[in-house]
């Protein structure tokens, strides 16, 4: 099977004098190639981004799957080179503004049959380029289990001192991707609930250029079982249930799995943005390992729903949020095991990190929820991962609104597999 995926952001300013971005995606066809040579089975997905001046584009502005755990989730180890972007005659540009992450979300394919044969959206760019001739950089991600910053610069971390003293995550692993990954995977504490056949590491061939106006890129890896659903609606005979869901929960409730991929990409400062106040290692060495931490969803110190909610800034009284997502500790006023959750900075000392644009954009690709409208999720992490203002993507209706056209597609469901 291949698919493959263009894209485009553009740029229009937003409030406060932050530069927002939108990403546009289209997925082509999934196929199975049929011809006398072997091919490669891909996802493919390409991008165009409005290219700012370096004050304004790095102000711009998980993963999430079983929670904030980063479950099905792959990192790539941050180096000096950051993001290789160039353009066919005058080579690489400079990256001293602009640090880019990406990592990819696996997802956990249902046990369906009889899928539609194509998943696709509008077409909202065609790259001017000629890809053949764009330098390529392949990176490995690896499966970080609930590795997060409190272990990164905890006791329990080899490396501990050196991540502290802003030595890259690469200036200790740099080719150990695969052999941290397939450890990571069934560690006894950094992945206490390991998931069935999980794949470790995933090779990605990143693409970038640029013209007078865009930044372009292409993200391509292998995809043996792509995920195109995501939690699916299921009649019972009398009501609508919901069914699928993440590894490794819903194996063990007997549900077949069903769990969209993903592409998140952290775009921020390289150099403005540490990892908490005063620390010498910032988003460049340690990327984003530094927005992960011990009290996220479904990690080792999760606050209660009623703690959270009794909380006078992110509770009842405050944002109205029942769970903790991903956040920047120079957001907390202290440190802790768990992260700090609980210990945000005043109002005042948040606008004031905000307005300095000291936040990183997130960019998510979702092959469920975003894709089909051709879009993918404008967020940026901060005191918390928010949505940036706009119509949002997806919503969970408590019930399907529409239902395939049996003329067109051949069924008006996803068949179960018997």
């Amino acid at each position: 099977m291949a698919q493959s995926m263009n894209a485009r952001a553009v740029g229009p300013k937003a409030e406060a004098g932050l530069e927002k971005i939108w990403l546009y995606f289209l997925a082509g066809r999934i196929l199975t190639v049929e011809a006398g040579f072997p091919a490669p089975n891909t996802f493919t997905r390409d991008c165009r981004l409005l290219q700012g001046d370096n004050s304004s584009f790095p102000q711009s502005g998980d993963g999430e799957h079983r929670g904030g755990s980063r479950r099905n989730q792959l990192l790539n180890l941050t180096d000096e080179e950051g993001a290789i972007m160039t353009n066919n005659t005058r080579g690489r540009i400079g990256l001293g503004a602009v640090l880019l992450v990406v990592t990819a979300i696996v997802g956990s394919c249902a046990t369906l049959g009889g899928g539609p044969p194509e998943v696709a959206g509008p077409r909202l760019f065609t790259f001017p380029g000629d890809w053949t001739k764009v330098p390529a950089k392949t990176v490995t991600l690896f499966y970080p289990g609930q590795a997060s910053w409190e272990f990164l610069v905890g006791s329990g971390h080899p490396g501990a001192e050196p991540v502290k003293a802003g030595t890259p995550c690469a200036g200790c692993h740099a080719g150990q991707q695969e052999k941290l990954g397939a450890s990571l995977a069934k560690h006894a504490t950094l992945e206490p609930d390991p998931i069935p056949g999980k794949r470790a590491t995933v090779p990605l061939t990143v693409l970038a250029a640029f013209d007078g106006q865009y930044i372009y890129l292409r993200l391509q890896w292998d995809a043996p079982d792509p995920s195109v659903t995501h939690t699916l609606w299921r009649y019972d005979g009398k009501k609508w249930v919901r069914a699928g869901g993440p590894k490794p929960d819903v194996l063990k409730k007997g549900i077949a799995p069903s769990y969209e991929d993903r592409v998140a990409v952290l775009i921020g400062d390289r150099d403005g943005i540490p990892a908490y106040d005063g620390a010498k290692v910032t988003f460049s060495q340690a990327g984003c390992f530094i927005t992960c931490h011990n009290s996220m969803r479904a990690m080792p110190k999760e606050p209660k729903q009623a703690e959270i909610k009794a909380h006078p800034y992110w509770g009842n009284a405050g944002k109205k949020r029942d769970d903790i997502r991903k956040y920047l500790l120079i957001t907390r006023a202290g440190q802790d095991e768990a992260g700090a959750w609980d210990k945000v900075k005043s109002p005042a000392e948040l606008e004031r990190l905000r307005q300095a644009g000291r936040f990183l954009d997130l960019w998510q690709w979702r092959a469920a929820r975003s894709n089909p409208l051709g879009h993918a999720g404008d967020d940026w992490v901060f005191d918390y991962r928010w949505f940036d203002k706009g119509k949002n993507l997806f919503t969970s209706p408590g019930e399907p609104k529409w239902m395939y056209d049996r003329g067109k597609m051949g069924f008006v469901a996803i068949p179960e597999a018997k």
